[in-house]
């Protein structure tokens, strides 16, 4: 605007884009020689190639340039109203100072978009918060509150959350804030660092804006220990507020809503979810008996029924007794209902056992018809179904379909993108299952899922 012209030019993009990362512009004063120095000498600050160096807020190039206007301002009480007239060079110069005015005025509105940017947010991804004492007694505490953000962030109209799954890979690593976001395919990150100083916790939390790897919001928290639900309720429902500005009461209390006020069974919840993670016979074994215990503390906790009814729903694919666990599970998902008639993941348990060890097929299709009701992205009840209607037979394409709205919703996920290559397998579709399960099998040598489903290709 001061110069008439843009400082990096060429005929396609990628030689512009060449030139930006390369090249240095022309002094702005060349072509423009009335240009006053200290614009120039913030443009050029603006330019620099060096992130470093270049304004690091757009406060800071907003306060240089009100304070070059006052000066011009002033300057400009001591000039004879014909003046301009008279002398070329100072009608330049008032050409400059209303480039300089619609600067500052887009300087402000920059920095307004700037605080406004959240508002775009439409997709989010939780990476797992970070232990700054790297203590692994709290490392189930971490993992857990990086869940129950995910959980809480998902009650927000019109965003997408990454799962736990998708998100989880990048834990414990330093990551590159746009990279990360591209390959997640989402437009912030939630961050943060958590502190345990003995009986106390401290969270520092940052909302990041992917395109630019610019920080939206951040917060530090300090609370006790036996404080940490609210917490919680804390930090989702300042995020949410950022995030969506205007949320009507009902749906703020989803966002904060906490299935239980009881810190000690809140503790052994996590622990138990610490453990069912860990996907193997003996883990899954302690977080049946973290599960119990929470629900002998507090027996009106649904999602530790939840928690349950899913450590007894896949205990048989670890060698448990079907007809233990099954009966159990089920029990487990129906008293879960009965505490919270909102949870949908109950309902894909019950349908995936009603199908797979029941054989009641229509019971099983109706209970996930439920589940996707209430909670339309949950990929695991997706990815479950997609399982269970590929083993029926005869209904491949939905089955196929399934499998992809699981893969979309957890692209990350080696077991979620093998059922995609599996019911490809199934519909005959051989050459796009080998495609699948090889990319999956380069990603994931030691996954034992992509090698089956190559040699069933």
């Amino acid at each position: 605007m001061a110069t008439g012209t843009l400082p990096f030019r060429g005929e396609s993009p990628a030689v512009i884009l060449k030139a930006i990362l390369d090249a240095a512009p022309l002094p702005p004063a060349q072509l423009n020689p009335n240009l006053p120095t200290e614009l120039e000498r913030i443009i050029n600050k603006a330019l620099e190639k060096d992130r470093e160096i270049r304004y690091q807020y757009a406060a800071d190039p907003l306060a240089d340039l009100k304070r070059l206007k006052r000066q011009m301002d002033s300057a400009r009480v001591f000039e004879r109203p014909s003046s301009a007239e008279k002398n070329p060079k100072i009608s330049k110069l008032w050409v400059a100072t209303a480039c300089l005015a619609a600067m500052v005025l887009t300087a402000a509105i920059a920095r307004s978009l700037r605080s406004g940017r959240a508002s775009q947010i439409d997709s989010v991804a939780v990476i797992p918060f970070t232990d700054a004492a790297a203590d692994a007694e709290s490392e189930y505490l971490i993992d857990g509150m990086t869940e129950s953000l995910i959980d809480s962030l998902a009650h927000l109209p019109q965003l997408k959350v990454k799962s736990r799954y998708s998100v989880f890979r990048y834990k414990g690593l330093d990551i590159d804030v746009q990279k990360t976001g591209r390959d997640l395919g989402v437009s912030a990150l939630v961050t943060g660092q958590v502190k345990p100083r003995g009986d106390r916790i401290e969270v520092n939390a940052e909302l990041i804006n992917v395109g630019d790897a610019t920080e939206v919001w951040g917060q530090h928290y300090s609370c006790k220990s036996s404080d940490v639900i609210s917490l919680q309720q804390e930090i989702a429902g300042d995020l949410a507020a950022k995030i969506r500005s205007k949320l009507s009461r009902s749906e703020k209390q989803q966002v904060i809503k906490q299935s239980t006020q009881n810190p000690e069974a809140f503790e052994l919840y996590l622990k138990g979810r610490y453990y069912w993670n860990r996907r193997t016979a003996p883990d899954i074994k302690t977080s049946i008996t973290y599960f119990n215990q929470a629900i002998a503390t507090d027996p009106d906790y649904a999602l530790a029924y939840s928690g349950l009814a899913d450590a007894y729903s896949v205990l048989p694919t670890y060698g448990g007794n079907p007809a233990e666990t099954y009966p159990k599970s089920n029990a487990a998902a129906r008293k879960a209902l009965e505490l919270d008639a909102a949870l949908g993941h109950p309902h894909a348990v019950l349908g995936s056992n009603k199908m797979e060890y029941d054989w009641d097929f229509a019971g099983g299709e109706a209970e996930y018809k439920k589940a996707f009701e209430l909670d339309p992205d949950d990929a695991t009840a997706h990815y479950w179904y997609a399982q269970d209607i590929n083993w029926l037979g005869g209904r491949e394409q939905e089955a196929i379909s399934e499998a992809n709205r699981a893969f979309q919703l957890d692209p990350l996920s080696p077991i979620k993108t093998v059922t995609v290559g599996t019911v490809h397998n199934t519909a005959r579709r051989y050459d796009d299952a080998i495609a699948v399960c090889q990319k999956l099998t380069n990603e994931n040598p030691t996954f034992v899922g992509a090698h089956l489903c190559l040699a069933q290709a």
